[in-house]
């Protein structure tokens, strides 16, 4: 985990994250590769161990920082929904290639 940890801080923003910010954009991750759309209300429910008021603070941080975009729901006034920009997806492509490398690495190890 520690090193999975070190790679991450090789990714910026990625590096920047905290606990509940990896957890929020892994989950979108999850979300992206099953071609689910989350709100924001439901991404800040989907992290565990987490109050609702927390995540959606965090949300609010990755959305000025530019690792999320929020865009607004077209058929729902009060909804947004919550994504990848393309820049940060394709961060997160390179970071797991190493993660992939690293696990391989290791396989080959034991």
């Amino acid at each position: 985990m520690d090193r999975l940890r070190f790679l991450r801080r090789q990714f910026p923003p990625l590096g920047d994250l905290d606990e509940v910010g990896w957890e929020l954009v892994r989950e979108l991750v999850c979300a992206e590769a099953r071609s689910q759309q989350l709100s924001v209300s439901a991404l800040s429910l989907s992290v565990e161990q987490v109050s609702a008021s927390t995540a959606l603070r965090r949300i609010q941080d990755l959305a000025r920082a530019g690792i999320v975009t929020r865009t607004p729901d077209s058929v729902d006034a009060r909804r947004e929904f919550v994504s990848l920009p393309p820049t940060i997806r394709a961060t997160l492509h390179e970071y797991f290639k190493q993660v992939a490398r690293e696990f391989a690495t290791i396989a080959r190890l034991a």
